[in-house]
């Protein structure tokens, strides 16, 4: 997912040293050498719940041979797994902040 100043990236920690989602600037690193989502939570949030509206509009398109083997095979519902996962641990642990400042963000 991108927008004019950012790119949201899933990685293959294997291909980039990055493990799951990343936030880059593009403006400034256009490289995407300096993952930058610790700093703006919120903004992956914000990426993250349109990347899920996408793929939920998306996923009844998938008309061609690659996308059938690929929902055939899992992979995509695999990914799509994991999104929801890693939002779930996102909320978990936004929760477990609020409560460590009694009740307060």
């Amino acid at each position: 997912m991108q927008t004019q100043h950012y790119r949201w990236v899933s990685h293959d920690p294997s291909d980039s040293g990055y493990e799951g989602f990343c936030l880059f600037d593009h403006r400034t690193d256009p490289g995407e050498t300096n993952n930058i989502a610790a700093q703006y939570p919120e903004l992956m949030a914000e990426m993250k719940r349109k990347y899920d509206a996408w793929y939920d509009d998306m996923i009844p398109t998938l008309l061609n041979d690659e996308a059938q083997k690929q929902i055939a095979n899992g992979s995509i519902a695999k990914r799509h797994a994991r999104l929801q996962a890693e939002k779930a641990k996102a909320k978990a642990e936004k929760e477990k902040k609020r409560k460590e400042h009694g009740g307060r963000e």
